[in-house]
């Protein structure tokens, strides 16, 4: 099957029998790992592309041969099952990772199995099983540059799993159990270490992202040295454990007329502040330097109306709009508070 080239994979879903490991689970057969394969799920785990499991088998017996390999831990979510078909097994993995179709790879040696997720879910993109073993060498599985959170992104997922248990059994406000994770959000200006994160975060957030401008690694780094531009990043921890550099604001801060160009937060932190935080931040730098407004730019997108939605909630007006892309002012009269789950440290 034909793939775009330009096509960046986020999410690989793995079948089992016949895929993964050769042999039928649920006859008997002693399954036996498939050649090449953990070496190509270990490569694409430190890559940090996230892999699961859509597999019309016994789930127990599944998990209990993963588990025996050292390799159940490096699947989230996985769909395994006698009963579901592997499409929704699929749509309910990208549910859960909160991913669009799109990202999201599947593998399988069954024709007909390929076939009716091709059908069913066009946007995913259907590989042979025999591809396993090459699969680190495709482009659409490539990363420029690894980084620290990319190589920690699995187990960032799984601290994640643990939050949304907890959250799914909490019997209060939603706002009483942000305030029970003990969030801490640092807010600090971005260094040279921190450029590969930036730039990894601008090119793979679609739905938390404003930028009206894909900016290059190396645009990123002429910014970072330069006196008329503002550029934070913003790390989150909490009582489940590390997120990483989860936030970027790049603000443009010439004499007059300061200018969000980018103000991006990553899906995994989605509901948690980080947007509202970096938003009221560059607020208060603006006001405290003079400034009688601070713009903002938005391309409108498919996927990124949370973003509009955050201007226009912190009190940004639509100053003019053209070729997609919105202009938001604020006459900084009012600046909102960080909100209050949040333990916001600014350094």
């Amino acid at each position: 099957m034909s793939v775009i080239p330009e096509k960046r994979i986020k999410c690989l879903v793995w079948d089992l029998d016949g895929t993964l490991w050769s042999g039928i689970l649920l006859e008997g057969d002693v399954v036996v790992l498939r050649p090449g394969i953990r070496e190509t799920i270990a490569e694409l785990d430190k890559r940090g592309i996230l892999q699961s499991i859509a597999s019309q088998n016994d789930p127990e017996l599944a998990i209990e041969q993963l588990t025996a390999w050292g390799l159940g831990d490096y699947f989230l979510h996985p769909q395994i099952s006698l009963a579901a078909d592997k499409p929704a097994q699929i749509s309910d993995i990208a549910n859960l990772l909160n991913l669009q179709l799109k990202h999201m790879a599947f593998i399988d040696d069954d024709p007909s199995q390929r076939a009716y997720v091709a059908y069913a879910l066009p946007a995913v993109t259907v590989l042979e099983a025999d591809q396993g073993p090459t699969l680190a060498q495709m482009a659409m599985f490539a990363v420029h540059r690894p980084t620290e959170e990319a190589r920690r992104r699995r187990e960032f997922y799984h601290a994640d799993a643990r939050r949304q248990a907890v959250e799914r059994s909490w019997a209060g406000r939603r706002l009483d159990f942000l305030r029970h994770c003990h969030i801490v959000l640092s807010l600090r200006p971005a260094v040279l270490k921190d450029v590969p994160r930036i730039s990894e975060l601008i090119e793979r957030t679609n739905q938390l992202n404003t930028a009206a401008h894909h900016f290059t690694e190396r645009e990123v780094s002429r910014r970072l040295d330069a006196p008329d531009y503002c550029l934070m990043v913003a790390h989150m921890s909490d009582r489940f454990g590390d997120y990483g550099i989860v936030g970027v604001m790049m603000i443009h801060r010439p004499q007059r007329r300061w200018l969000i160009e980018v103000l991006l937060v990553s899906c995994r932190v989605m509901g948690r502040g980080v947007g509202e935080a970096l938003l009221c931040y560059g607020m208060r730098q603006a006001k405290a330097q003079g400034q009688g407004s601070l713009r903002a730019v938005y391309r409108r997108t498919a996927y990124n109306r949370a973003m509009h939605l955050l201007f226009v909630t912190h009190g940004f007006r639509r100053e003019r709009e053209g070729n997609g892309v919105v202009t938001f002012v604020h006459d900084l009269a009012v600046v909102p508070d960080y909100p209050v789950w949040l333990d916001v440290q600014v350094t």
